[in-house]
């Protein structure tokens, strides 16, 4: 298992007594903590976990995926439980693990000495403090992460309600997870206690929860968004005015942020002028990660809009030199991507390749094995965009994206693998576009839909199956786009409906539709559809593209790639 980095999950666990133990069982505690970092290890890789290190017999792990580690948790305690103990250590009723698990950034650098990845800085140092409050046998969490991991099968929560902790200076919400049906009372946390008389060890003070709760919206919204939720737009509003109420305003950033980085996503209108203030606001309040994040936000809306091209390349540099001074290897991936796919639109191949493989050597050197498949899918679409198949090269980039479980790129690297099918005449690619689409939709994901039949529609039309064609482009023609630029999506369909008639024969039909499509590009002279819209009509002028008869079974490969060179750009 490979070490995650940016956004983690760890657990700290620890042997209650084991000292006592040590000194009244020796030998036979030797044999019970062989059989305690078996449990532990087997369950590490059960559940995607990462082994940081051991001191003793305290384990520290980190997993890219909350959710994992509350499962983790909650597995290593029931089979502790179950196991077959030593007769002197069962008599004490066995090892008794309390275990702390707690989501952040914190800061990743390989350790020189083990040269195995290390997490250190405030995030870690309550991970620590949480796991220490917690009694043998019991699973401690602060809300908002377990708000962001759920319950694992055959868990409950208990809410201890507000704890003071050594060394913190803010005080955390705890929630304890534990099997359904226990009968006996959850001990509270050992914290310091704010109220001794209080069975919950400490008052609830609505200015500490709504921070929290805001924290919890936030990180729900996050993880409904990568697993394909539609509820994440509604999470991140109620988590930004929860922010404003409890006048937060380093979470109400971060909210912010999400909210207008979902609809560059989504490809809808993000505001350049609100990225811009949100910027600023970071920079006033010495905020790396948020002015980085809402550069490259910026940077992504700036390429689909097609505006102040400019500012993309130095934004992408000053997030890349954010990522390097914090030792986070997430956002100079994320810098690098960007400049790639810029650089792709701007149809510099050489210098988009060279970015996403220098991403690569960074997730590689560092193990943020989860960005592969994004960044395989980049790389397969510039080889599309040569017209160059390399389906091997796809269908790798959607095993990484689906082992990542990010069901968004799973859904890109889907469609990018059918156009390399596409490409290679293989007829499996109508079949792997409709998945595509179909995941598309349900994401909610609707201008990239409108893509997937696009692709359709051309895949029909350049095996000779025109009529299914034509039906792709009227059920396209009906359906939302969701683009910002009606005038833009106008000219995509257009331009596409002509590569359509045309491979049907319809060359004046076709001329037509380019001529319409030109039109609509006319403010958008650098979008890539529009240069291929003009070699399009240079193809119509000089006719020179045979017409499939309706009988064929598929078109020459050379025809296939004049139009499939046209056309990869925009889908």
């Amino acid at each position: 298992m490979t070490a995650p980095t940016g956004e983690v999950t760890l657990v700290f666990t620890d042997v209650q007594s084991s000292c006592a133990l040590w000194e009244a069982h020796p030998i036979q505690m030797r044999e019970a903590l062989f059989v305690h970092d078996a449990a532990m290890r087997q369950a590490l890789a059960d559940h995607a976990g990462f082994e940081v290190k051991t001191e003793g017999d305290a384990f520290m792990a980190a997993f890219a995926d909350a959710s994992d580690a509350a499962a983790f948790c909650f597995d290593v305690q029931e089979t502790l439980r179950n196991l077959s103990w030593p007769p002197a250590i069962g008599a004490e009723g066995g090892l008794q693990v309390r275990m702390g698990f707690h989501r952040g950034r914190p800061h990743c650098e390989v350790n020189p000495v083990t040269h195995r990845m290390d997490y250190l800085g405030p995030m870690v140092n309550r991970a620590a403090r949480i796991a220490s409050c917690a009694h043998g046998g019991q699973i401690l969490a602060c809300g908002s992460t377990l708000v962001a991991a759920g319950l694992p099968v055959g868990a409950r929560s208990i809410d201890h309600g507000i704890h003071k902790l050594k060394g913190l200076s803010e005080p955390v919400h705890l929630v304890e997870v534990e099997p359904i049906g226990r009968l006996d009372p959850a001990p509270a946390p050992r914290s310091i206690s704010t109220d001794p008389t209080s069975p919950r060890n400490a008052p609830r003070d609505l200015a500490v929860l709504l921070p929290d709760a805001a924290e919890a919206l936030l990180a729900r919204g996050q993880v409904r968004l990568v697993r394909g939720g539609d509820d994440s737009r509604r999470d991140f509003a109620l988590a930004q005015q929860i922010a404003l109420a409890a006048d937060r305003p380093d979470i109400e950033r971060r909210t912010r942020l999400a909210l207008l980085s979902l609809e560059v996503q989504l490809e809808r209108s993000a505001p350049l002028k609100e990225l811009d203030a949100l910027a600023a606001a970071a920079r006033r309040s010495d905020d790396p990660v948020v002015l980085a994040r809402a550069l490259l936000t910026r940077s992504a809306s700036c390429i689909a809009r097609l505006e102040q091209l400019e500012s993309v390349l130095p934004a992408c540099d000053e997030a890349y030199a954010i990522g390097v001074e914090l030792g986070d290897p997430d956002i100079r991936i994320a810098a690098l991507v960007q400049q790639g796919l810029f650089h792709r639109r701007q149809s510099r191949i050489d210098e988009a390749t060279a970015a996403l493989e220098q991403a690569l050597a960074i997730t590689e050197d560092t193990g943020t094995t989860r960005h592969f498949g994004r960044i395989l899918s980049a790389l397969a679409r510039i080889k599309s965009v040569r017209a160059t198949p390399d389906v091997a090269l796809a269908q790798r980039a959607l095993v990484e994206t689906r082992r990542a479980r990010d069901a968004v790129q799973t859904a890109w690297a889907l469609h990018e693998t059918a156009l390399h099918m596409w490409l290679a005449s293989d007829d499996r690619a109508v079949e792997h576009l409709e998945a595509a689409r179909a995941t598309f939709e349900t994401l909610g994901y609707t201008a990239a839909s409108w893509r997937s039949s696009m692709a359709i529609a051309l895949a029909h039309a350049t095996a000779g199956r025109v009529r299914e064609a034509e039906v792709e482009i009227d059920r396209a023609m009906r359906a939302d786009t969701g683009q910002a630029s009606a005038a833009l999506a106008k000219g995509a369909f257009l331009y596409h409906r002509a590569w359509v008639r045309r491979l049907g024969g319809r060359t004046v039909d076709a001329r037509s539709d380019v001529s319409s499509a030109l039109s609509a590009f006319r403010g958008a002279v650098n979008h890539p559809l529009h240069r291929a819209a003009q070699q399009l009509l240079e193809v119509l002028d000089a006719d020179d593209l045979p017409v499939p008869r309706p009988e064929a079974t598929g078109l020459t490969a050379g025809v296939l790639r004049v139009v499939h060179a046209s056309s990869a750009a925009a889908l």
